[in-house]
């Protein structure tokens, strides 16, 4: 597992709205020769575990797991016949998004010239063009339900696609064998819980579909600056969809303020995410219902702190 590569905040730990040189397990590396995908081979010699019990709101563990500081699986053991089974579970996963409308439209969005397009490529000059981070939160436990194995296919396929440099996952809920698995994928594990507060210090994307309310207050909050919101994109659920939650019932019932993400709201550029309903594509509404690309293009000057006053 890997220390961060942006910088982090100094500050601590922090919905109704709804590939590259990475740090990979030792063992051989096999290639299947029918797929993209470059698949570790996990070795053969470690104690065989019990899946663990994980809970639902896996965000609220990250938002309120303590201090940041490093992190480990709290189960040490990992079984093998898990890791390939869960393994195939991702590959089929991946094959389902790739061959998904869902899919095939945000390739549409990709496409130059678009805003999503014109956004990515903005971050990216505002970092001097460096290698672009997409950083996962909360993605949940990929072993116990579908929905967090699509939501790593996608991140994976678009990761692929955009170009990204690295691709950093950390959700305090995962166990040995599923960080096994996503390394095994091309992603990096991160070591230290940073309680989702990265600070930006280069052009980096955030893919947080389904994340608790707090915790894009918290990120927003340990970036609150010109300098670093230019740099980054969010791709998650939709700060609109969260401000016209809050208009309508006045005090919303997030267990905490989070007076970030309402500003944000107003200084974002937000692009919808479209996801069917009906069909095939119904198993994709689970996942991504409510997600929507975000970037910011903010003067230098502009004083963010008085905004919240």
């Amino acid at each position: 597992m890997s220390q961060p590569t942006s910088g982090r905040d100094s500050s601590g730990a922090a919905a109704p709205p709804r590939t590259s040189s990475m740090a990979a397990p030792d063992g051989p590396v096999t290639q299947n020769p029918n797929e993209k995908w470059t698949i570790v081979t996990a070795r053969r010699n470690r104690r065989r575990g019990k899946p663990m019990s994980q809970p639902t709101h896996t965000t609220e563990a990250l938002i309120r797991g303590g201090s940041a500081g490093p992190w480990t699986p709290i189960d040490t053991e990992t079984d093998p016949e898990r890791e390939s089974n869960l393994l195939q579970k991702m590959r089929s996963s991946l094959k389902r998004v790739e061959a998904s409308k869902l899919y095939l439209d945000l390739l549409q969005q990709l496409q130059s010239p678009s805003p999503v397009r014109e956004g990515l490529d903005r971050i990216r000059k505002a970092s001097d063009d460096a290698d672009l981070t997409m950083v996962v939160y909360g993605i949940g436990s990929i072993e116990s339900d579908g929905p967090p194995r699509l939501q790593l296919s996608l991140a994976i396929l678009l990761a692929d696609r955009i170009g990204i440099g690295r691709t950093e996952i950390f959700d305090p809920v995962l166990s040995s064998t599923e960080c096994r698995v996503i390394e095994a994928l091309g992603c990096a594990v991160l070591s230290f819980n940073d309680c989702g507060r990265r600070a930006v210090l280069g052009p980096t994307l955030f893919f947080m579909p389904h994340c608790e309310a707090g915790l894009y207050d918290g990120l927003l909050e340990a970036n609150w600056r010109p300098s670093r919101m230019n740099r980054m994109a969010v791709l998650g659920n939709s700060f609109r969809a969260y401000a016209a939650h809050a208009s309508l019932v006045g005090r919303p019932t997030w267990g905490r303020p989070v007076p970030y993400l309402m500003e944000a709201e107003r200084l974002a550029s937000e692009v919808e995410v479209e996801v069917g309903t009906g069909g095939d594509e119904g198993v994709f509404f689970r996942a991504f219902q409510d997600t929507s690309w975000h970037f910011f293009d903010l003067d230098l000057d502009m004083d963010l702190p008085h905004l919240l006053h």
